[in-house]
């Protein structure tokens, strides 16, 4: 792979991911505690190791950090600024106890910010949803997504969507079903994904 991006002349338009929400104790899995100290210095040993065979291949290819729900300044102080690599943070709200599709847009404009670390290497939304714990509402998608468009493009360097098809229909707490709040496919179709961000709530 990495030879196949240095074939392409745009090693930035491409990051090298090596591993995506890893744990070592499930039972406290997308939380902090969900990497024990020994999982977090495996991981570092990883890292280094990933940035290592990368920079033998070409330095220029970035490589991405997903934090492990440890949060971007956790990571910060373990890498030279001189590495090329960008962090990738998940934040979703749909298991928050305090979480309803009326306060979600607003905890998005005071969390992402400080998400975003501390300015060191550029940090990208990798995945989220709309859905929220309680009362969702299919009126109130635009707004949670808009949010999450404008945020993440002010305070970051982007996001990504979770899915574009999601096809299971399972209940949720309010309107619709689980597709409805996690296929981006379907939320164009109802005009809750637009080109324009008219209805952000910041």
């Amino acid at each position: 792979m990495l030879a196949w991006i240095q074939g392409t002349g745009h090693m930035s338009s491409f990051t090298i991911s090596p591993i995506n929400e890893p744990v070592d104790e499930p039972t406290a899995f997308a939380s902090a505690a969900g990497m024990t100290p020994s999982g977090i210095e495996w991981l570092q040993k990883y890292f280094n190791g990933c940035l290592k065979r990368i920079a033998q291949v070409d330095k220029r290819i970035p490589m991405m950090i997903q934090d492990a729900f440890q949060g971007v300044s956790f990571w910060s102080s373990r890498f030279a600024k001189a590495d090329n690599i960008s962090f990738d943070t998940h934040i979703y709200f749909f298991a928050n106890p305090n979480a309803t599709s009326f306060n979600v847009p607003d905890g998005l404009c005071e969390q992402v910010p400080d998400a975003a670390g501390d300015g060191k290497f550029p940090v990208f939304i990798g995945e989220y949803s709309v859905q929220s714990q309680w009362i969702n509402t299919l009126a109130g998608r635009k707004t949670f997504f808009d949010t999450w468009r404008y945020v993440s493009m002010s305070h970051m360097q982007g996001h990504s969507f979770w899915s574009w098809k999601f096809t299971k229909r399972s209940e949720i707490d309010g309107e619709g079903t689980l597709k409805d709040y996690w296929s981006y496919e379907d939320m164009i179709d109802d005009g809750a994904i637009t080109t324009e961000t008219t209805d952000s709530y910041s």
